[in-house]
């Protein structure tokens, strides 16, 4: 079963933009859990699925997806909310 770890939903000059950790577990598909980012560009307005390291927090994954520390990485997200 498909894990959905927490989700974040930020708003960046008015447009809502999510981030939702995903772990996938070894099985038919993957040979070891895989962990996914499911995330919108609110420049684009493209929805994005990227492959992270093993991480257990939006903000872990994509500080990893961005080569910077976690606080680094929520500086730059404007959170509203978490889901």
């Amino acid at each position: 079963m498909t894990t959905c770890y927490n989700g974040i939903v930020a708003f960046f000059y008015g447009k809502e933009v999510t981030y939702i950790l995903y772990q996938f577990p070894k099985g038919e598909v993957f040979t070891t859990d895989a962990y996914y980012m499911y995330f919108t560009c609110p420049s684009t307005d493209k929805e994005h699925l990227e492959g992270v390291q093993v991480a257990k927090t939006v903000p872990e994954a994509m500080a990893w997806r961005q080569e910077c520390t976690e606080d680094t990485w929520k500086r730059m997200v404007p959170l509203t909310h978490e889901v």
